[in-house]
């Protein structure tokens, strides 16, 4: 038979070397377990980082879509408004062009009464002149 004695000298050492490889492992498992976990930890913190910038991000676009969309309407206004300033203008020019017109008939007007009217003086000093002679030749 067996001597249990022998048995169990050769296979405790045998079982040591094995409870201390799996001890090792056991570690070792452990030390990746907890390199994992933090590397998880880590990637869940960046994820959670880049969802929040990427909020940020989306947040600043529709910041930024909202704005051209208000400039584009003050644009479509001022030009609109600009149009409306070249009407006037335009209505302006047209208004100025018939003032200089009617001005210039009006002074056509009085230098040809101013004409007339010195016509008139003169036919009335001629006329005046020749009563004067008619009046001085019958007096003699």
């Amino acid at each position: 038979m067996f001597n249990a004695k022998i048995l169990g000298t050769c296979i405790q050492p045998v079982l040591l070397t094995d409870f201390r490889i799996a001890e090792s492992r056991l570690h070792q498992s452990l030390s990746e377990s907890e390199r994992l976990r933090s590397r998880l930890t880590e990637s869940e913190a960046e994820a959670r980082n880049l969802r929040e910038r990427q909020s940020a991000d989306r947040e600043v676009g529709a910041d930024a879509r909202r704005e051209s969309a208000a400039l584009r309407e003050e644009l479509r206004e001022r030009e609109a408004e600009a149009e409306g300033l070249r009407g006037q203008a335009a209505d302006l020019r047209a208004h100025v062009q018939r003032y200089v017109g009617e001005v210039k008939r009006v002074e056509e007007v009085l230098a040809t009464r101013e004409r007339e009217r010195e016509e008139l003086i003169g036919q009335y000093r001629c006329e005046t002149q020749f009563r004067k002679q008619i009046c001085f030749c019958l007096s003699y």
